[in-house]
């Protein structure tokens, strides 16, 4: 019940959104604690997320049907809300506008020195340790 619960609030809470949801699932507890072929370990979930779920579950017994004049008034509300937010600028240009001169690009050689030697171009194969999918840096927000 509380895994299905949890996929009804995240339909719900993410509807089109697939970067967000998959954003939030990679980010959860218990995958976050997995390494790769390992089962998931739900355990590791908070009584409290539990008793959100339970609290939601209470709510969705009580929501409201709606007749289909209120819902085609909030299908008419949404899509003005979504045009206007289309029509809204999204971007601002910045003022003063950034100068590309000399001392950019002198910034920019003492950033890359700092940085160490470039990595030669190719293809290339890097290794991890397994240990790496149980490192603190993983989950602990202290770290991360």
């Amino acid at each position: 019940l509380h895994l299905v619960l949890a996929v009804k609030n995240a339909i719900r809470e993410f509807t089109n959104d697939t970067t967000s949801l998959l954003h939030h699932v990679y980010l959860s507890e218990p995958m976050l604690k997995a390494a790769p072929e390992e089962a998931l370990d739900f355990s590791c979930v908070s009584e409290q997320e539990v008793a959100e779920d339970r609290d939601l579950e209470k709510q969705d017994i009580g929501l409201k049907t709606f007749s289909k004049k209120e819902l085609n008034e909030l299908r008419t509300r949404i899509r003005d809300k979504v045009k206007a937010k289309k029509k809204s600028p999204q971007l601002v240009t910045p003022y003063p506008s950034p100068v590309y001169d000399e001392v950019f690009y002198k910034g920019l050689q003492a950033l890359d020195a700092l940085a160490g030697d470039p990595i030669p171009e190719g293809d290339h194969i890097v290794e991890f340790s397994e240990e790496v999918w149980k490192s603190l840096a993983r989950y602990d927000p202290e770290l991360s």
